[in-house]
């Protein structure tokens, strides 16, 4: 009796976006991964007019390039200060949004060159499950590059 084994390697097609400063319309960034922040909008290369993506101007620090897992990184150390500071999961669990990506966050309330300002709703194990309403509000404030916590306190 013979085996057969059939291998194969997945492949994932990468969409690259080219990412904008609301304000004045500039490219800051030029990224694989949706960076999209109430400051930058990101839109796919594949849907401009099949343009080669190009190097964003360095030529001031509006212009700088944008780090594209600054907002990941940023949900992530907010939601693990936020059970920090509420004492630990076995009685504290921040709200979905924590969960989720950066884009249209309802968690981020401000996002500029002060910081990431997360506001987070929360409660005892099961609080958002059960259609409850949350009991701790807790406010982080992450660097712009989401590497730090500026401030934090709970409502």
């Amino acid at each position: 009796m013979s085996s057969s084994m059939m291998i194969f390697n997945p492949a994932a097609e990468a969409s690259t976006y080219a990412c904008f400063d609301r304000s004045t319309g500039e490219q800051v960034a030029i990224s694989e991964i949706d960076i999209s922040t109430p400051t930058v909008s990101c839109r796919s290369k594949q849907t401009d007019s099949g343009s080669t993506p190009t190097a964003p101007s360095t030529s001031s620090p509006q212009q700088a390039a944008t780090d594209p897992l600054a907002g990941r990184r940023a949900i992530n150390l907010a939601r693990n200060t936020a059970v920090a500071l509420n004492g630990g999961l076995g009685q504290y669990r921040p709200g979905s949004c924590m969960f989720a990506s950066a884009m249209n966050n309802p968690c981020i309330t401000r996002s500029d060159s002060a910081g990431i300002v997360f506001t987070i709703p929360g409660g005892p194990p099961g609080w958002e499950q059960s259609g409850e309403q949350p009991t701790i509000t807790t406010v982080v404030v992450i660097a712009p590059d989401g590497r730090s916590v500026v401030e934090s306190r709970q409502n």
